[in-house]
Order: C-alpha cells, then sequence, then structure tokens
C-alpha cells in the first residue's frame, strides 16, 4: 500500500491500479477526480522518452513546461506524478519546471486584449460575453535538456538544449 499526499486537505491510502492500454487509476475513489494528473504524466514521460531516444541522449536533465489556468491540469498533482512515474526511465531525476499560463482573452467586440480573472469571460472594458480565448488553456512542452554522448567519444558528455519542435 502506497500513501501519498496530493493536497494538505487530501491524504488517502490506497494502491495505483495499471489500467488497460496505459495509465494508472488510483485505488481510492475519492481521489479519482485529480488523479488524471498521472495519466498526463505518464505521456509526458513516454514523450520525453521517445524524443531523448531519438537524439541520442543518455538522459534527460530538465523538462519546462507551461500549464495553463483552464488546462484542467494541477502543477503540484503533475509534478508529484512525475516524481512518481520517472524512476527508472531517461528522466529520472530530471528537474521539472512548471510555469502556470495566465488566461488571456480579445473581445470580438473592442479589441481589447485582457486577462481573464475568475473565469469572468467578459470584457472589462466594454463589457461584451464575445470573448476569444488567446492562452491559458493547454499544457505546452517547451524545453528539454538531454544529456547525450560527445560525437562517439567514450566518456565525454554534456547538457544540451532542446526547443520541443525543432
Amino acid at each position: 500500500e502506497e500513501m501519498i499526499d496530493l493536497r494538505p486537505e487530501m491524504v488517502c491510502k490506497g494502491n495505483f491500479l495499471p489500467l488497460d492500454g496505459g495509465g494508472f487509476r488510483w485505488g481510492c475513489f475519492t481521489m479519482k477526480a485529480k488523479m488524471h494528473e498521472m495519466s498526463v504524466a505518464q505521456n509526458l514521460l513516454e514523450l520525453l522518452e521517445e524524443e531523448a531516444r531519438r537524439r541520442g541522449a543518455r538522459r534527460i536533465t530538465r523538462v519546462r513546461l507551461r500549464i495553463g489556468e483552464l488546462s484542467g491540469i494541477e502543477p503540484e498533482l503533475l509534478d508529484t506524478a512525475f516524481r512518481y512515474l520517472s524512476p527508472g526511465t531517461l528522466a529520472e531525476g530530471a528537474r521539472l519546471d512548471l510555469q502556470v499560463e495566465p488566461l488571456t482573452g480579445r473581445c470580438e467586440s473592442c479589441g481589447k486584449t485582457f486577462r481573464i480573472e475568475g473565469f469572468a469571460f467578459l470584457c472589462p472594458t466594454c463589457g461584451s460575453p464575445k470573448v476569444r480565448v488567446l492562452s491559458g488553456e493547454g499544457m505546452i512542452l517547451e524545453s528539454i535538456e538531454l544529456e547525450v554522448e560527445d560525437g562517439g567519444s567514450p566518456g565525454s558528455s554534456g547538457p544540451e538544449k532542446h526547443p520541443v519542435g525543432q
């Protein structure tokens, strides 16, 4: 049995149970609503390992993510899940830098760009509800830092930073 404190007000005893097709389910009903971060972390680790292997890396040393306020992902829970799942992977011991991306929008009536506060999707200038979300809805993998072999020379290595998508 594993004891994990995911939130100060929510402590639950249970087991992580593997699901068919990947992912894990928390064995305690009260925690299921917040445990999707476990499957997000597992998918993230798979993506990171794939990219690291593609680049010939020995290990992943740092990962930078932007998490939108409206993404439904809680950074503290994602960090806990990442630390729980990363042992035995190329990302074991990697630094996970999480930055919360503010929810911003643009009024389609007056053109004003603004931060959406308290999930109030109304333009603060003209009061219009015609607001297009510009940022803060998703999770963006910004960069991965890798430790790679240096041109095949025995024992030589160095860190490389790879913005995702390059």
